[in-house]
């Protein structure tokens, strides 16, 4: 559970308990490799990811220019990006900073606020690996400027800003 989702993979497999032995475990281990399934992970995850950011915090209040801080670190590191959306969830992506550099820890990017109206926005970085494609960390959420209370946040539409969608893909049976 502690898994950050771009690690996660769904799989078939199966788990032979350890209480099955004998004539029964041989023919479950056959059934196994007759379904061509795995053996099911035992190990925990840490909840380590090699992507994210750490401060500002969800749902800090910020204003000016922010410093975004954190950590987008891999061996096979290409380039990181970070970038932010209007709204939770954003209908597109705009670029703050895409860096080839590795950052182990530490600042990832200044994030003017300037002239963005006041609202809800998400702020994500995004690693560019060799082995993995692209990684996404947690998405947080962060408000720009002064929101009086009762004040709605802007709902983006569709059309109305500068980002642009990224494209998403639903699999249904294997096939999308």
């Amino acid at each position: 559970e502690l898994t950050p989702p771009q690690y996660v993979q769904e799989r078939f497999s199966f788990t032979i308990p350890e209480s099955v032995t004998g004539f029964a475990r041989t023919q479950a281990e056959e059934w196994r490799k007759f379904l061509a399934a795995s053996a099911a992970p035992t190990e925990r995850s840490g909840g380590q990811t090699d992507a994210i950011i750490l401060g500002p915090r969800k749902g800090d209040r910020v204003k000016g220019v922010v410093q975004i801080v954190g950590k987008a670190d891999a061996a096979d590191l290409i380039a990181y990006r970070v970038e932010y959306g209007l709204g939770d969830p954003p209908l597109g992506w705009s670029l703050i900073i895409r860096s080839e550099q590795r950052q182990a820890g530490g600042g990832l990017a200044l994030w003017n606020t300037d002239g963005l109206p006041s609202g809800t926005y998400s702020l994500r970085v995004v690693m560019e690996t060799k082995d993995h494609g692209e990684l996404y960390s947690n998405t947080i959420t962060v408000v720009v400027g002064d929101v009086p209370a009762g004040r709605r946040t802007p709902t983006p539409r569709p059309g109305s800003g500068p980002p642009t969608p990224i494209p998403t893909f639903e699999f249904e049976d294997g096939n999308f």
